[in-house]
């Protein structure tokens, strides 16, 4: 269906499915506006009480006109098709976001009242629901509570389109009458609303069983745990709201929505101004007057004008910069270490998608690890407001962490909580975790905003627990490490594979590998197809952009596509430090310098003590020839991680090129103790060359050229100790080598100084003009 036009509708995706048929988005051509069509499934097609019934949903849907409710536009019959055109809407289903956990009172409150407004409307129309889940209320990105699917609504009064006695719904969300096959009114929509409530401030249903069977016996015969008893914070009087739109006769319960929304808009009003509610239920059931109308209206006005003054209060208590410090181990054991720094990551990068929130990345961080500092201490070094730190300790399958975010202002300490949890449950933990620490720092999230931060990247705990193996192998940054990472995350793909974050690990760590481990033509493809791949399942992923820019300039010498992943990236997420530090390299290295360097200097402004940020600064200082002025964030790197080879090695041709041939060679040694990737062997032969020592120079080449075919050489390297040697002829053919094999590190050539003596050479210039940077 995908793809096809159906009268005047533009199939695009499907949405989902349902009883009774498949939901597809489309575009309106006449109207040119987003539309949601609902097939009839073909196996209904030919049974001419499911056609009824899905007229039937139209003809009770579109007779009614309420905010929240999904607009019915047309039903059509296409080419043996049956569909409905209705309302697009922009969002998600409230049993996504109860995926991601229990909603406080507030927001239950909130969508409550919604459901009950939209219940109240169609009840008026003489409609009953039927079939009120948390997958057909929907949650615009405005927060707008839609109801949908009123595909076993029936009229009063209409005939049965069912034999007597069938029973119809979904079990968990069915009254006891519903469930005994008896005819129903609106009072089965308002158990429903119960059961929603009951769901939205528990985390679980009230009635559950293996088997449809043994839920149906709980909702006649059994009383569910009472909502305090499983979360004591909640008002006394909405749970006693719950209760009665639980009560299994028909005639103690709520007799109409009307009754409903006169319990729970004062309450509302009650949560909003900070109160406990005074408010009574009332103990029989009331007609619906004019009173309690005005009450509904003052009520509503009120509520909004509470709203307002929340949105647009000033924001002085909110926090807007935070750092997550290394969680410490505690389990003394090396192999659970992935534990505390897969959870540090995992909630420096579910932070950093705040909004208008300055994150500070890991590297930033790693400087605190295993130290004991105040936070006072942190906040001036790092420039927040707040500190998160915590610790790990692992015991068999059972895992103990405490966490507490400290305000680093007077040092109060804003939120603290220690969780004893079975080690599957870890992946909902870092969910509850980012969920409250936002809820404390006293954020201004949209809708929209709120659901990225909440969505899970995957719900398998188990794929989870490899992610952050292949996170913590993988950023050791050596061959075997390396290559465990990228195990881990193809074995967590395996078991998830629509893990978008664990594709991005591929493409990120693939990056890694190329033209220091392994060659281009080997990893860039596969860093490719994984970046992709992340975008195609999520792509609001902003780090996944940004890899694919990275794969399209330093692989494919696309500078256009580079450009505008980049500029999506950034749209995504403007705070990645990381982002702006490898877009700033890119605008240099097409000889944007200004523009370049300014984009680094804002990534370090973001990230002032990480080493990527300073270290990319140096490298476009240095592009640039400013030599004196690259050495001061170079430094500053090292300063911040001593093991930092690659600012070593920048420090070092920087000094080169300032005269200082003993400084450099200093930082060449210490780089040559660190790894044995093929840049330090031909920076330590191209020092020698320098200092006029050729022999050792073209000694130490000749071993490079003589390297077995497991150790990978790139081909730049040999170029510029060719260079250093005055070999030109030879350093032309290495260029041309280089090429060949799209080695990324080219992509400097137009702006790099040791290519300068080759820069009016037709071979160099040719080779430039085939990469599009001439």
């Amino acid at each position: 269906m995908t793809g096809r036009v159906i009268l005047h509708y533009h199939v695009q995706q499907a949405l989902g499915s349902g009883g009774m048929g498949i939901v597809y988005q489309a575009q309106d051509l006449k109207l040119k506006r987003p539309v949601a069509l609902k097939f009839l499934s073909r196996e209904l097609t030919s049974n001419a009480e499911a056609r009824e019934r899905f007229v039937q949903e139209a003809q009770a849907a579109a007779a009614l006109n309420h905010p929240n409710i999904c607009t019915i536009y047309e039903i059509e019959e296409s080419e043996g098709n049956f569909f409905i055109a209705m309302e697009f809407i922009e969002g998600h289903s409230l049993r996504e976001q109860l995926s991601l956990g229990a909603l406080s009172a507030g927001q239950a409150l909130a969508i409550a009242i919604q459901v009950a407004e939209g219940l109240q409307a169609a009840h008026a129309k003489g409609i009953v629901h039927r079939d009120l889940t948390s997958s057909n209320v929907m949650l615009s990105s405005t927060q707008r509570v839609k109801i949908t699917d009123f595909g076993l609504a029936q009229l009063f009064g209409s005939s049965l389109l069912t034999q007597r006695g069938t029973v119809m719904g979904t079990v968990a969300y069915m009254s006891p009458e519903q469930a005994r096959g008896k005819k129903v009114d609106p009072r089965t929509d308002l158990w429903a609303l119960g059961v929603l409530l009951y769901e939205m401030l528990t985390g679980s249903l009230p009635f559950r069983g293996d088997h449809p069977q043994v839920v149906i016996y709980s909702i006649i015969n059994e009383t569910p745990e009472s909502v305090l008893a499983r979360r004591p914070d909640t008002p006394p009087a909405l749970e006693q709201i719950v209760t009665k739109l639980l009560t299994k006769n028909p005639d103690e319960r709520y007799q109409t929505a009307d009754e409903v929304l006169a319990d729970l808009q004062p309450l509302a009003q009650a949560q909003q101004a900070g109160v406990a509610s005074t408010h009574r239920l009332a103990a029989t059931p009331r007609r619906f007057t004019k009173r309690m109308l005005l009450a509904g209206v003052v009520g509503a006005i009120l509520a909004l004008a509470g709203a307002g003054l929340y949105f647009f209060r000033p924001a002085a208590g909110m926090i807007d910069s935070v750092a997550v410090l290394p969680f410490a181990n505690l389990s003394n054991d090396p192999e659970t270490e992935y534990l505390s720094e897969g959870l540090t990551e995992s909630l420096i990068y579910s932070l950093s998608r705040l909004p208008h929130v300055k994150v500070r990345s890991r590297s930033a961080t790693l400087r605190y690890e295993g130290r004991t500092v105040d936070a006072g201490t942190v906040g001036k070094e790092l420039g927040v407001k707040a500190v998160l730190t915590g610790t790990v300790l692992q015991r068999g399958n059972q895992l103990a962490l405490s966490a507490e975010l400290v305000d680093t202002r007077d040092q109060s300490v804003i939120w603290g909580e220690q969780y004893n949890l079975p080690m599957a449950d870890l992946l909902a933990l870092q969910q509850k975790i980012t969920s409250e620490i936002t809820g404390k720092m006293r954020l201004r999230l949209s809708p929209r905003e709120q659901m990225q931060l909440q969505k899970p990247h995957t719900t398998n705990s188990e794929a989870y627990r490899l992610y952050l193996l292949g996170q913590h192998y993988a950023s050791q940054y050596t061959r075997a490490g390396l290559d465990r990472g990228i195990a881990y995350f193809e074995q967590a793909i395996d078991l998830d594979s629509s893990y978008a974050l664990a594709y991005f690990g591929l493409a990120y760590y693939y990056v890694g590998i190329t033209d220091w481990f392994a060659p281009a033509q080997e990893a860039m493809p596969k860093a490719k197809a994984a970046a992709e791949r992340a975008i195609q399942l999520d792509e609001s992923l902003a780090e996944a952009h940004a890899w694919l820019a990275v794969v399209h300039f330093w692989y494919e010498w696309n500078q256009a596509a580079a450009q505008r992943e980049f500029q999506r990236a950034l749209e995504l997420n403007p705070n990645n430090a990381l982002t702006r530090s490898y877009y700033g390299a890119f605008l240099v290295a097409t000889g944007q310098l200004a523009a370049g360097i300014a984009e680094a200097e804002q990534a370090r402004q973001l990230d002032p003590l990480s080493p990527e940020t300073n270290s990319f600064l140096g490298v476009c200082l240095y592009a640039a020839r400013r030599y004196e002025e690259a050495l001061a964030p170079l430094r500053t790197t090292i300063d911040l991680a001593p093991t930092y080879w690659f600012a070593r090695l920048y420090l070092a041709r920087t000094y080169q090129k300032l005269g200082r041939g003993e400084e450099a060679m200093a930082e060449i040694q210490t780089s040559a103790q660190m790894d044995s990737v093929s840049e330090i062997a031909g920076m330590k032969a191209r020092a020698h060359a320098l200092a006029g020592n050729h022999r050792a120079a073209r000694r130490l080449l000749q071993e490079m050229l003589a390297w077995p075919p497991d150790r990978f050489l790139a081909p730049p390297d040999v170029i510029k100790v060719c260079l250093a040697l005055g070999d030109t002829s030879m350093a032309l053919d290495w260029v041309e080598r280089a090429y060949a094999a799209r080695s990324f590190m080219l992509i400097g050539m137009k702006v790099d100084p040791e290519y300068d003596p080759l820069r009016h050479q037709p071979r160099f210039q040719a080779v430039l003009h085939q990469m599009g940077l001439d």
